[in-house]
Order: structure tokens, then sequence, then C-alpha cells
């Protein structure tokens, strides 16, 4: 016969009735039925074994049933969670095993006979009904049965005086108050983290700048421009250099050489770009590549080092292990191309940057929510590491464009007497931005990499670079019609300045907002106006000043499509400017305004997308870069006003800032990412190309990929030379 025993099984707080399916909880029914009752009722029929995602497939959906097995299985697992209270990143109950199944892991009560029912029995000597066999669990769920007679005999006491009362009535003042105030303090939030000390660890001019990737806890060992890894020791000193071997790389840069792996061996580094897409590979800390992981943007070690998290071209996120075999999509893409991945230091979380917003899911694509969405939609949020314990979150954000990255934190400790500070926390202060940390092993220490931001204006004269008019740290230069002015964007922090061809006379004519660039300058050909870009958090327009100073005011400001690289005819009729919607189709593309009438015409669609117009001093030509970010080929595309047609010339590598002679013979332009980095020229008769100024060892600076390039009123090339400093150093934490 079966007994009611045989189909109850408990564990605390619930209990499970297996010929009822009811699922209780402190005696109180819970709403679990359909397959989350039938997930729980085959993990406690195996407790502490493994039950695999296909045994559940197979109990759950037959061979017959279409559905999204995935998904559905997730969101199975999710509302059982919810229902026992449970949390896959700290698991009481239900363990999940990445990949392969679940676990009940809480301990079953063995005490079967906790289900036995009372046993009523008779008294031979009162005649009274007794309870002989009592389950005070089971009594706690049945009620007592109302023909059930109880009495209680209060036996008959003497009554007795104690005199201890008053003093315990006297004392229980005190007790209570300390029992509030513990009550105070354990609610009280922790004391915040904050910087105690910065200690310098690098002072090396041969490689501007230096990423850090990771520490063994004895070396900090940093990316280097160009390719090369680098490590310094913990307390600081000399930069040991070793070069880096990636397979078929042909291009570099210093965010090439990611993170370091958890047991110190290895690190992450990209070769050559195919689909779209860097080759990614495991390196050596000799610099000697292991192994091929995948083609991919941004990606991490996880915390065993035995898998990698991706981001692909169409960003969407993915996980893989790094012996190979087939990647597990973890969250499709959303239009945002996601940056930064990384796991947390328990495996359960990996967090990620879309936007300018941090967000999380769960380490198999579930629960999906953005971290610290009440912090201001002002403040820019980027990438982050957590401390090994997961006690601190430590990443960067940005008040404003031009002030650059600090560092910030997100106190994540939980403790049964202190609540939690929800609030992140600023640990650095401008003017200089910081870059990403990196925490030592016991979480105290921050290794971090400071740019002080600095240029210095120069000419190429006789055959070297001269400071021009002073040397002040500027870009974006363009000479009033006369000659006698011109006007530029100071650097780093974008105002729009005059000053006299002697270097004499500076007036401010703009100051812009904290979050705007100023870039793009061009003199109209009366000399009355200053047009140029103002880039507000990359949504562009363009804006017209007086000569003289004043309130910028925005050109066409019905027009509400991006406008940039204002660009005057030489007759001062017509205005040509680059349209940049996001994308290939005829929305983007070179308009023309004529000024008197407003009327807009669009040129003919070149080869490629171009961009950023340049009008020749004949007025026959506008040259134009092409999106190299799009580019099948890079190169100059020219468009002749006179043909109505385009011409392309095509170059091995981005060319930066055309700008025309003044017979409007030659396209000068910068070319930085090469082996032979320089300023070239291209004539637009035959076609040839030649290298005119040799910037092997010349370090450029500016806002748009750190390099500008223009020529002064007598066709000498002017260049922004990086004056500023890249250098490690170590914050102290003090974590209280």
């Amino acid at each position: 016969m079966e007994t009611e025993s045989n189909h109850r099984v408990r564990f605390q707080p619930f209990e499970l009735d297996l010929k009822s399916r009811e699922l209780r909880r402190n005696g109180l029914r819970l709403k679990l039925q359909g397959q989350p009752l039938e997930v729980l009722t085959m993990l406690l029929e195996r407790p502490g074994e493994v039950v695999t995602r296909e045994q559940l497939r197979r109990r759950l959906w037959p061979e017959d049933t279409f559905v999204d097995f995935e998904h559905s299985l997730n969101s199975t697992i999710r509302r059982l969670r919810e229902a026992l209270g449970d949390r896959a990143e700290d698991p009481r109950f239900i363990e999940t095993l990445p990949r392969l199944g679940y676990r009940f892991i809480a301990p079953l009560d063995s005490q079967r006979d906790q289900f036995t029912e009372p046993v009523f029995t008779t008294n031979g000597s009162n005649g009274k009904t007794e309870i002989t066999a009592l389950n005070a669990e089971a009594m706690e769920f049945e009620p007592v049965p109302p023909f059930l007679s109880t009495e209680i005999v209060t036996p008959n006491l003497p009554r007795r005086e104690y005199g201890w009362r008053p003093w315990l009535a006297g004392a229980s003042a005190p007790i209570l108050l300390f029992v509030l105030l513990a009550l105070w303090y354990a609610h009280q939030p922790l004391p915040p983290p904050h910087i105690t000390d910065v200690v310098q660890l690098t002072r090396d001019v041969r490689f501007y700048r230096k990423e850090v990737i990771g520490t063994d806890g004895a070396r900090v060992y940093l990316s280097l421009e160009p390719r090369a890894l680098g490590s310094v020791p913990i307390s600081g000193g000399d930069i040991t250099v070793t070069p880096v071997i990636v397979p078929e790389a042909k291009a570099f840069k210093a965010d090439c050489l990611g993170d370091l792996s958890p047991d110190g061996l290895s690190f992450l580094a990209c070769g050559a770009v195919k689909d779209g897409m860097w080759e990614n590979w495991a390196v050596g800390t000799s610099g000697t590549p292991l192994r091929f992981l995948v083609e991919s943007y941004d990606l991490s070690w996880s915390p065993d080092g035995k898998q990698i998290v991706y981001t692909n071209a169409h960003g969407d996120i993915y996980a893989m292990t790094i012996t190979g075999g087939e990647s597990r999509l973890l969250l499709p893409s959303n239009g945002v191309l996601p940056r930064c991945p990384i796991w947390s230091p328990d495996g359960t979380r990996i967090r990620f940057v879309r936007g300018t917003r941090i967000w999380e899911i769960s380490s198999n694509g579930d629960n999906l929510r953005e971290i610290l969405p009440q912090m201001e939609a002002s403040v820019r949020r980027y990438c982050g590491r957590w401390t090994s314990d997961g006690a601190f979150y430590i990443f960067l954000a940005a008040k404003s464009r031009r002030s650059g990255f600090q560092i910030w934190v997100l106190d994540e400790r939980r403790s049964v007497f202190h609540s939690p500070n929800s609030k992140p926390i600023q640990l650095t202060s401008e003017p200089n931005p910081w870059y990403l940390p990196v925490v030592s092993q016991d979480g105290r220490t921050l290794y971090a990499p400071n740019e002080n931001r600095q240029g210095e204006l120069v000419r190429f004269v006789t055959g070297q670079f001269q400071p021009y008019l002073g040397g002040i740290s500027a870009e974006w230069l363009d000479f009033s019609p006369n000659g006698a002015y011109a006007a530029y964007v100071s650097y780093p922090d974008s105002m729009v300045w005059r000053v006299n061809r002697d270097g004499s006379g500076q007036i401010q004519l703009a100051s812009l907002p904290p979050e705007a660039y100023a870039r793009g300058l061009h003199w109209s050909p009366d000399g009355r106006l200053i047009a140029f870009t103002e880039d507000v958090a990359g949504k562009e327009a363009i804006y017209m000043i007086p000569a003289e100073g004043g309130t910028p005011v925005r050109f066409l400001p019905d027009v509400k499509e991006s406008q940039s690289g204002p660009t005057w005819s030489p007759d001062g009729k017509w205005l040509a400017y680059w349209v940049n919607n996001g994308d290939e189709s005829s929305t983007s593309g070179i308009r023309i305004v004529d000024l008197a009438t407003r009327h807009m015409t669009h040129l003919p669609s070149a080869p490629q997308n171009a961009t950023w117009p340049t009008w020749s001093p004949n007025g026959r030509y506008i040259a134009c870069d092409i999106d190299w970010l799009n580019a099948v080929q890079f190169g100059i595309e020219i468009f002749d006003t006179t043909t109505q047609r385009w011409r392309v010339f095509p170059q091995p590598s981005p060319p930066n800032y055309p700008t025309w002679s003044r017979d409007s013979r030659f396209v000068y332009f910068l070319r930085t990412q090469e082996a032979q980095p320089g300023v070239y020229r291209t004539s637009i008769l035959d076609g040839r190309t030649e290298r005119v100024v040799d910037l092997n060892g010349f370090q450029t600076t500016g806002t748009l990929e750190k390099s500008w390039f223009g020529l002064d009123p007598d066709g000498e090339p002017l260049l922004l030379r990086n004056v500023g400093t890249f250098e490690v150093y170590a914050l102290t934490l003090d974590r209280n």
C-alpha cells in the first residue's frame, strides 16, 4: 500500500506533493505548475545529480513539438527560480552547469516520518483522546479537528515576589538604546572607497601610448605603440620591451593588445582584418603566437581562462571555449555595437557597454539589465573591470567629452550589517583624462595610464620642423583671404580663436558648450564670416561666426540631417558640405547651397561614400575623403564641376585632411597608418603620388585620429606635434 510519505518531498521551507502536484512554502500553496513544476520534479528525482538539457528537452518537448528550445528552457528555469526565490549567480537550490544542464543542490529532509499523520488514541484512565504520534510540522499544516477535546490545566502555585524585576526594568532602557543604535549602525552604508596615493611608474619617451593590459603581481604588462609588449615592475622603473608576432597582421592600434590571461601566461592580440573584423590570437608573454581564437571586435577571458566572450561585426555577443568548437550566442544585436565585454570574477555575469550605457547579462545570456540607470544621462559611461573578489566595479566615465574619462567605482559589497552604496563614486578628477585601469590581485592598487594632452603647432620649412605662431596648441587652421589672420581651434579645449599672422593679437571668437567640439574651419572669401562644424555627441551641424567674434549662428537650422565640412566656392556664391546619415544611401553625400536663394542641390553620387569636401582655389574641383570606415578602396575622390564627373585617386591607406595647393594642381594629405608615415601629395593631372615630408619618429596629435594637417599661405605643411605625456601610475585604493 502506498503511504503518504512516499509522495512528499521536503526541502526547507518547501514541500512538494508528487501526487497532487502541489508546491507549498511554509504550508501555503504556490502557483507553480506546468513545465517549471515538471523540471522541479525531475531535479528532485535525482538530487545532487546532473539533469542534462537534452533530458529536459525529451521530457518537456517530445520530438514532434516545434519550439525554440533554448529560449523556452531558459524561460522555464527562470520562472522556477522566481518561485523558489533562487538566483542563478548565487544558487541555494538549482545550480546551472553551463552548456550541460542543472543540478538540485539543497539538502532534502531525511526524516520521512515527518509526514506521518497524528495518531489519536484513548487514555484508559480518563477516557480522553490524546495524541501519541505527533509531528509539529504536520500540526502546522493540518488544522485540529473540531471534535478533538483539548484541556489546559493550570497548576495552583503560590505567588512569589521577584525582587529583580525593578532592576531589570531599569536596565532595559540602556539595553534597548544599545539595540537601536546597533540597528541604526547596521543600516548605514559602508565608508566609500577613495584614492589615497598616486605613484608614477613609467617615464619613457620611446613610446607615447602605454595601455595597461594586466598584472601578474610582480609586473604590470603594457600595450605599447607601435606594436610591442612592455612590462614594468609594480614599483616602477624601466620598461622591458618584447616584440609581438601576429600572423598576417598589416595594421595595428595600441588597443590591439588585450587582456592578460588569468594564469598570466598569454594575452589577447589582434592581427589581420578579415570581413570587417580583426583576427584575434592568444599570444604568449614571449611575444609568440599560441593559437588563433576568433574573428571579432572586442573580447576577454573568462575567470578560469577556458573561455572567451566576444562581439562580432553585427553587434552580437558570443562565448566560446579557447580550444575551439561552436560559439554560443548570448545576446543578439540591437543595432548598437557592444564594447568591452567582461566576465564577473565568479563567472556568472557579463558586463559590456552599448553607446554610453553599461549593461549586464548572466553568463548564459539571460537577465539583460542596465547598470547604473539612475546615473545622469549626460555622463558617458565606458569600459570597466572588477576587483578579484567582486567587491568593486572600476569603470570609466566622463561628464563632458572634452574633459576626457575619469576613474569611477561602484561599491558592490554586500553585508548583513551594512546596506550597499547604490551610487557610483568618482575616484579621480580633471584636468587630465585617465584610461582603463587594471586592478592588482589584492584589489588595493589600480594601474592606469594618464594623459597630459598638449600640442605644439609646427611648420615644415627648409627640411625641418619649426614652431609656428609661437608653438601654440592649435589645429584646424584656416587663413583669411588676405593672409593677415588665422582662425584656429585650440587643443584640447576646443575653443575658436583668431590670431595675427605674426602670432600676436589673439582673440577668442567663440566658446563652445562642454559637450561640443569645433572642427573644419573655413573663412569666407569676403573675409567677413568663418564657418565651422560643431560636433555634439556625434551630432554635427554647421555654424557661422563673424570674423570679429560673437555668437555662433546655425546654418540651415531647419535641416535635421547631419551637416559637416563646410567649404565656400572661391566666388562666395555657394557653400558645399557633407551630409552623413549613417549609411551609404542617397540620403548621404555632398550638398551645395546657393547662398543667395538657399536652393540646395545634390552632387551626383560618388563611386564610394564621399566625405568632407574641399573646394579648389580655381573653383573647378571639389576634393573629398572616402569614408574609410566603409571603404572598399582608400583614396581621394575629386568632382569636376565642368564635366560633372568623379575621379578616384586610390591610396594604400586612409588619406587624412585633403588640402589643395594654391595652383589647384595638387591635393596634399596626411598618412599615418602605415610603415612610411608622412605628408603626401597627389597630382590631379596624372594621379602620381609622392611623399613630401617624412614623419617617421614624429608624433602627431589632435582631436581626430590623434592628428591634424594643413598648409600655410605659402604652401608649407603645418602639423600639430604631440608634446604631451602618457605615463602609467599606481593608485592606492583605500577600501576601508
